[in-house]
């Protein structure tokens, strides 16, 4: 008697978990609204982010990682520029030459053949990625993403080549769109 009542109360204590399981998997997960999904939100600056995070934005701010990214601009650019800025992608048979026109940041792409240009496209710079401590990166952003430009300047060294994964071939000139996995 005791071994079959053991029995059932095992299918019931069986059952009971299934049926709590089977709920628990129905049950559809709260979504949370992140504001900053909606189609027509914009960047809205660190300073934003301190009136509620006070002491991480003053501590992360003065980080190399807090001033890694920012508009292309001659104080956020520690590159040299001028003549010796040329880079050359002997893959592509591309010629890349940055400089700045006005106070607008720009990279040159071009090709030769006996000494004349057969092909040249300018693409103006709107960020630069980098805290300056190892490296500036070049970003263009075009129809609301961001390419990666073939260049980077190479603080110390204290010169400019072909960015990371742009070499051996493998250089998609202003077409390397970067996802959000590269930015996070």
């Amino acid at each position: 008697m005791r071994l079959l009542l053991r029995s059932k109360l095992g299918w019931v204590a069986g059952g009971l978990v299934l049926v709590l399981l089977g709920l628990y998997c129905t049950q559809s997960p709260t979504e949370t609204g992140y504001a900053n999904h909606a189609a027509d939100v914009a960047y809205v600056g660190m300073e934003t982010c301190q009136s509620c995070h006070a002491e991480i934005h003053g501590t992360f701010i003065h980080t190399g990682m807090g001033q890694s990214f920012g508009l292309a601009t001659r104080e956020k650019s520690q590159a040299q520029y001028g003549p010796h800025a040329l880079v050359y992608d002997t893959a592509t048979n591309f010629y890349y030459f940055p400089y700045w026109r006005g106070e607008a940041l720009w990279v040159k792409e071009f090709r030769l053949a006996a000494g004349d240009t057969i092909y040249k496209r300018d693409e103006q710079i709107d960020f630069i990625i980098g805290s300056g401590h190892h490296t500036n990166s070049h970003l263009v952003q075009t129809n609301g993403y961001l390419s990666q430009a073939p260049i980077t300047y190479y603080t110390q060294e204290g010169k400019w080549d072909m960015a990371p994964g742009f070499k051996e071939g493998q250089n998609l000139r202003f077409s390397r769109v970067l996802t959000s996995e590269c930015l996070t």
